[in-house]
């Protein structure tokens, strides 16, 4: 992905998404998690299990062993979760970052480097 790029008067100003620089290990339920899921749609547990098992061909023994991996990407803030209708769901969140970079400024040449050339 390209970054964002927004010029200021003092300072130029990269916009990045913070998904691009997290790296989940493979194969575990965290990675499994985020990968199935997306910043649009609100997604139910069984939904992401199914999208799970097409994707890498997981199924695991326990269909709640993936509530404490939603729960703690929800508690750090990566994923957001809704309540409605008596069912649980969950969307990444988009998350960006923004980083300044001062803009360098022309150096005064020397009156006597002028003169010499």
């Amino acid at each position: 992905p390209t970054p964002v790029y927004e010029a200021t008067a003092e300072a130029a100003e990269e916009v990045h998404q913070v998904w691009d620089y997290l790296r989940f290990h493979e194969n575990t339920q965290a990675f499994h998690i985020v990968s199935v899921l997306g910043f649009e749609e609100w997604v139910d547990l069984k939904e992401i299990q199914r999208r799970i098992k097409d994707l890498f061909g997981i199924e695991y023994q326990n269909d709640r062993s993936l509530y404490p991996y939603l729960k703690t990407l929800t508690d750090t803030g990566l994923l957001d979760f809704n309540d409605a209708g008596g069912k649980r769901r969950w969307k990444k969140r988009e998350l960006w970052i923004a980083l300044k970079q001062k803009k360098k400024t022309k150096e005064a040449v020397p009156a006597e480097a002028v003169a010499s050339n």
